[in-house]
């Protein structure tokens, strides 16, 4: 009986043995193998190579957009950082390829997760999760076999991380093709102070009314007003090219530079733009030489258009934060709905300039100056409701504003834009009467635009090239010739009115463009 008892008594431990043992072959080859040596440093390098991929990628795929990726980068160490921290946390329990897996894939998870927010969430985290231990499964058995793949492994996402990251910072050196502009010459006879404001996408009032269709737009007080105080509404103004990057350098160069001849390439384009909108371009060389001090102000948003110190004679707006680069970060990532949206108060628009102008003057600012101002509204992201109160959530993100349905935001945009020119351009010419000033945009809304088409039907050319403009010359200095309604023209009339000649108009061309590479002539 007590044989029997002892027999029963051990079998139990006896035979399941080879079960038992491959079941922790299994687990500690992959959840709690015994370190590989020389791995668990490389397994902090790869949790951290993870976690910064997307960032590299991010910055990759917008070589050149990102004027500034410093945020970008000091996130991206951030992110590592922690990365790091958490798994050598886990390296205490876990075989440190493991640690490193679910520490990297965290990260990566983290920064690769741009869809979110969209209708589609729960099913995309469904099959995310489900190709996320799939993959993991699949790695964490290959990582675990030896200390060649680990090497291998690490090696190979490591060095795709530090590339795409080092090939995605804009690069400083100015295009190869350096545009050249009109030689203006001619003593300046009169000095007065210049203000050129351009209006992000605000297009033409004859084409806001038969684009967005019956929904209401509230200009006609603020022309109105605005005509009383000596500004004349062109009703023919016209851009050149269809977006900002080409657009307002052209302007500020007097020059079509962007052409099928000479397309530039794409970070040539955002080179040149970068350079012109901060203030290195014909207009403030022209200027500067006839004794203007240079003003700037950036819109908060884009720096691309953020002052340049070394250039301009003032910041308007100083401590104004850029948006761009946390909002391209944050847009990435679960958090896109809570971060990254634009506080109304960090964004430039005409009362707060002119607001920083007068107090300027009235401590003592030297005159004669020139102030240029490249404002987003009335581009998304839409950020007020026509009587100008902030909104609660700054319309949709940064990308998407020129779907059909944001018709009405876009038409609060425009109604509250008039309403601010009407107040801040009383305020201005009560102060300067004798003051030049553009009020112009750079190119129209883009409800009925396809950028990839190659040929644009006539209502989206109308659209996207019909411009809002209203300019305050002295009556002499008006032109009668058609070209100078067209904004590549603005520096050519400022010099006439200065020396008191002729304005050398450039050709009034218009080219379609869809941000790169296509450039097409329209044939008018």
């Amino acid at each position: 009986m007590s044989q029997s008892s002892t027999s029963q008594n051990q079998s139990p431990q006896a035979d399941p043995q080879p079960a038992g043992q491959t079941r922790q072959s299994i687990v500690g080859r992959v959840f709690s193998r015994p370190a590989i040596a020389g791995t668990r440093a490389l397994s902090l390098c790869l949790a951290a190579a993870l976690t910064v991929l997307p960032l590299g990628l991010l910055l990759a795929q917008n070589r050149g957009r990102i004027a500034d990726p410093t945020p970008v980068l000091i996130i991206g160490a951030v992110a590592a950082s922690l990365a790091v921290a958490a798994t050598a946390v886990l390296q205490v329990r876990l075989a440190p390829h493991v640690a490193a897996a679910l520490g990297g894939s965290a990260g990566y998870i983290f920064f690769s997760m741009s869809w979110v927010g969209t209708g589609s969430t729960p099913t995309y985290l469904i099959v995310w999760f489900g190709a996320s231990v799939l993959l993991s499964a699949v790695i964490l058995v290959l990582i675990g076999q030896s200390k060649a793949t680990m090497l291998a492994i690490s090696g190979i996402v490591s060095v795709a991380a530090i590339a795409t990251t080092a090939l995605g910072i804009a690069p400083t050196s100015t295009p190869a093709t350096t545009p050249t502009a009109l030689a203006f010459t001619g003593e300046v006879t009169t000095t007065p102070n210049i203000y050129v404001l351009v209006l992000d996408g605000f297009a033409r009032p004859d084409i806001l009314a038969s684009q967005l269709g019956d929904v209401d737009v509230e200009l006609d007080p603020a022309i109105t007003a605005l005509e009383s105080l000596g500004f004349v509404l062109e009703p023919q103004a016209t851009s050149n090219y269809a977006e900002t990057l080409v657009s307002v350098p052209s302007t500020l160069n007097a020059t079509l530079h962007v052409t099928p001849e000479t397309p530039l390439t794409l970070e040539e384009r955002w080179a040149y733009a970068q350079t012109a909108l901060r203030g290195d371009n014909a207009t403030v060389s022209f200027l500067a030489d006839a004794g203007y001090e240079y003003w700037h102000s950036g819109s908060g948003l884009w720096d691309n258009a953020a002052c340049d110190a070394s250039i301009a004679d003032r910041c308007l707006g100083e401590g104004v934060s850029s948006f761009e680069a946390e909002s391209a970060v944050w847009s990435i990532t679960p958090l896109r709905n809570v971060l990254g949206q634009p506080n109304p108060d960090s964004v430039q628009d005409p009362v707060k300039l002119i607001d920083q102008i007068l107090e300027a003057r009235t401590n003592g600012a030297a005159e004669p100056y020139f102030v240029f101002s490249h404002m987003m509204t009335p581009h998304h992201p839409y950020r007020f409701d026509r009587d100008c109160t902030p909104i609660d959530d700054p319309s949709s993100s940064i990308t998407d504003g020129a779907e059909a349905h944001h018709r009405a935001l876009y038409a609060d945009q425009v109604t509250c834009l008039g309403k601010q020119l009407e107040a801040s351009m009383e305020r201005l010419i009560e102060a300067d009467p004798s003051a030049i000033v553009l009020l112009q945009s750079d190119h129209g809304s883009a409800f009925n635009v396809d950028f990839n088409q190659r040929t644009w039907p006539p209502e989206a050319l109308d659209e996207r090239m019909s411009i809002f403009r209203m300019t305050r010359f002295p009556e002499d200095c008006r032109s009668n010739d058609p070209r100078a309604q067209s904004v590549v023209n603005t520096l050519p009339l400022i010099h006439g009115c200065l020396t008191g000649t002729e304005p050398s108009l450039v050709d009034d061309q218009m080219f379609t463009t869809n941000y790169y590479p296509l450039v097409e002539e329209i044939d008018r």
